[in-house]
């Protein structure tokens, strides 16, 4: 598997180099996610929740991002926090109709710090219906700034739900 490449908006210019890969599959009837950040920037990371639960805003700090959407534009917004805290939302079209799924199970999320950045795996439920995804990670540093990584940035400000930032998910054979 090729790791997917995430880059910063265009309009951000993080302070350092850096490296923000995503390990992207399907097994079985769920979708493994590894992101893999590494910089020598500082970054700020939520400590590890007792017990992690569904907690809104969490894209306001370092948080991992993933959305499902299907061909009627409908879509799932998944928000991983390194504390292991999450969020899923469904949306019925582009920031329209926006749903919180705090029925849904608490996908299990491990975060690993290092001096150089992080790794976070988790793994989500795959909806039989989706065709296309996006993600996206939001990184801060110890200065307080917010930068926005996505694998397509298609407008001027960051927006993680526009449809161009989408891509087609692998093929069936690609996916197991």
């Amino acid at each position: 598997m090729t790791p997917l490449v995430l880059h910063v908006h265009p309009a951000e210019t993080f302070p350092a180099p850096l490296s923000a890969r995503v390990v992207f599959f399907r097994a079985g009837e769920l979708w493994q996610l590894c992101y893999q950040i590494v910089t020598a920037t500082a970054l700020v990371l939520p400590p590890p929740a007792a017990a992690p639960e569904f907690r809104d805003n969490l894209w306001q700090h370092t948080c991992c991002e993933a959305f499902f959407a299907r061909a009627d534009g409908s879509y799932r917004e998944y928000n991983l926090s390194p504390s292991g805290h999450w969020a899923a939302y469904d949306f019925r079209a582009t920031r329209t109709g926006q749903t919180p799924r705090t029925d849904l199970p608490a996908p299990a999320i491990v975060c690993q710090p290092r001096t150089d950045g992080f790794r976070l795996t988790t793994r989500l439920p795959v909806d039989a219906q989706a065709t296309r995804f996006a993600l996206s990670l939001v990184l801060e540093t110890q200065e307080g700034q917010c930068f926005h990584l996505a694998l397509a940035h298609p407008a001027e400000k960051p927006d993680f739900h526009h449809p161009e930032a989408f891509r087609a998910l692998p093929d069936d054979e690609a996916r197991t």
